[in-house]
């Protein structure tokens, strides 16, 4: 009896555990017990007459609810004649309409509108449900963006997105699937909520439903932002993007360089590899060389190591690169002529990234190149991807 009631104990806080930690990442909505006003408290202050779209969310908070399946009253395909109450966030109506607010590129004061990029899916990327540029006010963070476009849902008071445009969060109970909203800025995952993230024109953000059954694996970074976050970093800080090149790639970096230079990235150099600038990186940095010519890297053979914690769904043998599946098994192994387009990071809110652009072998390392460099459309969306034989595969699988 006293073994199944520890067992149960042990059950129950494994659950609470792994509820806080896909907070980090996740669609928190509101700042945590640090003693800053969390989102709720500063519309719950406003008043009826400000924010007045967000009313139910407040009221939840001042209720002290555990959990708020109120959906946000501001829909996508609001009409242009619909008046929004005073001090609120006006968005654009109909989505015709705002493409031609976009297409004038006007605020309310008629200056250049900001805008930003913002996607939402499912399934590691696979499945699209919105993908657009979409207007924002000064002060707006990455929940005002998706409230003015989405229909939003909140749970925990408030403090997590658990739904988007219909989709909910599925806990699984202690058997089922679980299943969440995650978000990234620039490619790189939040260690910050969405009511706490500032966005800063031009940013892009990528809101991802997918499940998290591999207790450990964090995807801290991913590379269908690109040529994010090369181009705004994170946060509003940019840094200078450092292209590390194993021995007989350096032409291949310089490749890279021009077309990153291309895309409107301003500081970009290329060195041979360093383990020093690989483990202590000051900036975005892309490895880029044959695995044979990059294993011996301590910080690389250890990070090969991780594969199933390391969000990347990459993973290099003696035998060529096996490529994984969402809880990091192998799916499908190649020996030649494949390459891998990842990144990583150490822990979530990394502005110093790391990409990886590896290859089996020479003639599939140039292809991920020719990709990335050539057709980066290819990429869009996804969390990584593998290059067998000039084609772009999507991973996970």
């Amino acid at each position: 009896m006293l073994k199944r009631r520890l067992g149960f104990c042990l059950a129950v806080l494994m659950v609470i555990f792994l509820a806080v930690a896909v907070a980090g990442c996740g669609g928190r909505a509101a700042n945590d017990i640090t003693g800053h006003k969390t989102k709720e408290a500063a519309v719950q202050s406003a008043g009826p007459d400000k924010d007045a779209d967000r009313i139910q969310v407040s009221k939840a908070a001042k209720d002290g609810a555990a959990k708020n399946d109120t959906v946000q009253e501001k829909t996508l395909g609001k009409t242009a004649d619909t008046k929004e109450p005073t001090g609120t966030k006006a968005s654009p109506g109909t989505d015709s309409d705002q493409d031609a607010f976009l297409e004038k590129g006007e605020g309310k004061t008629g200056q250049t509108a900001a805008t930003v990029h913002l996607v939402v899916t499912k399934d590691f990327g696979s499945s699209k449900l919105l993908d657009k540029k979409v207007r924002m006010e000064p002060g707006w963070t990455v929940f005002d963006v998706l409230q003015a476009n989405c229909q939003v849902k909140t749970g925990y008071s408030g403090g997590l997105i658990t739904g988007i445009n219909g989709v909910e969060s599925q806990s699984g109970g202690f058997s089922g699937p679980r299943e969440d909203w995650f978000f990234f800025v620039n490619g790189i995952c939040s260690d910050v909520g969405a009511g706490d993230y500032e966005l800063r024109a031009g940013d892009s953000v990528w809101w991802d439903y997918h499940s998290w059954d591999t207790f450990g694996l964090v995807n801290s970074a991913v590379i269908g932002c690109y040529p994010e976050p090369f181009l705004h970093g994170y946060r509003g800080k940019t840094r200078r993007t450092t292209v590390l090149c194993a021995p007989g790639s350096l032409d291949l970096g310089e490749t890279l360089k021009e077309a990153l230079k291309a895309s409107g990235v301003s500081s970009v150099g290329v060195r041979i590899l360093n383990e020093s600038l690989l483990s202590s990186r000051s900036g975005p940095t892309i490895v880029v060389g044959e695995w044979r010519h990059l294993k011996d890297s301590p910080y690389l053979d250890k990070l090969n190591q991780g594969y199933r914690r390391n969000g990347t769904f990459v993973h290099f043998t003696e035998d060529g690169v096996e490529l994984l599946d969402c809880r990091g098994e192998p799916a499908r192994v190649y020996a030649t002529n494949a390459a891998v387009i990842a990144a990583t990071g150490e822990g979530l809110g990394d502005g110093s990234p790391l990409w990886l652009v590896i290859g089996i072998d020479r003639e599939g390392l140039e292809q991920a190149v020719e990709a990335l460099a050539g057709r980066p459309e290819k990429i869009s969306g996804l969390y990584s991807a593998a290059v067998v034989e000039g084609k772009v595969m999507r991973l996970p699988f």
